[in-house]
């Protein structure tokens, strides 16, 4: 309770003012922010947690806000060690721009790296073609820069020239850009028999390792769908259809509150497909709601009314 006093709290419904989530980039619930006094965003935490996290949580809210009230950075990366093992350092290079970096490789005396078009606070991406920079080793100062075909998302050398992995969602359209790394440009694409027999590969696995140029399948992960509800099963199933469009062949699906005939749907669209629910309802309305249901939680939950 004395931590508690520490605070001064103020409790927001979001059905009330949705304009505030918004504004503050709240998107899970329950949610805590700790504010300075122009609305700076001090420290966050979310979910339900045991009185010894949460406790936990709260002291390094009032650990940050005493450094803002210093006028000091309270919000800092945390430092990188020196070593990481007995043999190898920690090096830090600045990026060649402000882009989110992709992927990166060693070629020659040359890291080369892949970035996203510069992007504003809060953005993920933007569209265009994404560039690949060559960065002198260990200077950092960028020595070319050139654009790349497709959505690369990871790169990797065999010492000749650059593997690039497109972005691998797209079946069967997929494919790896082999890089001259003098000119940037591509002189032959590989497509792997995962991606041409119509499944997906990872965004993030490629390596050239003894002679061979290794890539990961992602068609064998396990992807788990979850979803509040499962009403008549419609979005469900179109939902499974995508999954395994894309290649993925081992799914789960979770959901807290059935229907018989959301199960009986989802089971005779996708047969293969474990479906864990946490309750069966009894029917549906003429409007497709379960009966009795959870009320409107649908509803908050994604901010639809």
């Amino acid at each position: 309770m004395a931590l508690s006093r520490k605070f001064i709290w103020v409790e927001i419904n979001r059905d009330k003012v949705p304009e505030l989530p918004k504004k503050f980039g709240v998107f899970a619930y329950p949610s805590l922010i700790v504010l300075g006094a122009k609305q700076e965003n001090i420290f966050r935490f979310k979910s339900y947690m045991k009185a010894p996290e949460f406790i936990g949580k709260l002291k390094t809210g009032l650990s940050r806000y005493a450094l803002y009230k210093a006028g000091k950075e309270w919000d800092l990366p945390g430092t990188r060690p020196a070593k990481i093992c007995d043999v190898g350092e920690v090096k830090i290079l600045p990026a060649p721009e402000d882009g989110r970096a992709s992927g990166l490789a060693f070629l020659g005396q040359n890291l080369w790296v892949v970035q996203y078009p510069k992007t504003k606070p809060g953005q993920w991406s933007v569209p265009g073609p994404k560039k690949l920079r060559q960065v002198a080793w260990p200077a950092g100062e960028v020595q070319g820069t050139f654009s790349l075909e497709g959505l690369i998302n990871d790169i990797c050398s065999d010492g000749k020239v650059l593997y690039c992995l497109d972005y691998g969602w797209t079946t069967g359209k997929a494919p790896i850009n082999v890089v001259d790394p003098k000119s940037g440009k591509t002189l032959r694409k590989i497509w792997t028999k995962a991606n041409l027999g119509n499944r997906a590969h990872s965004a993030r696995g490629i390596t050239f390792a003894e002679g061979q140029l290794h890539v990961l399948d992602s068609s064998k992960r396990l992807v788990v769908v979850v979803d509040p509800m499962l009403a008549t099963g419609n979005t469900a199933v179109a939902a499974l259809d995508r999954l395994k469009d894309f290649g993925v062949t081992k799914i789960r699906f979770v959901c807290l509150l059935a229907t018989d005939d959301g199960l009986s749907n989802l089971g005779a669209a996708h047969p293969d497909v474990p479906v864990y629910t946490a309750a069966i309802d009894e029917s549906l309305d003429e409007h497709g709601y379960i009966l009795p249901g959870l009320g409107d939680a649908g509803d908050r939950l994604y901010g639809t009314r």
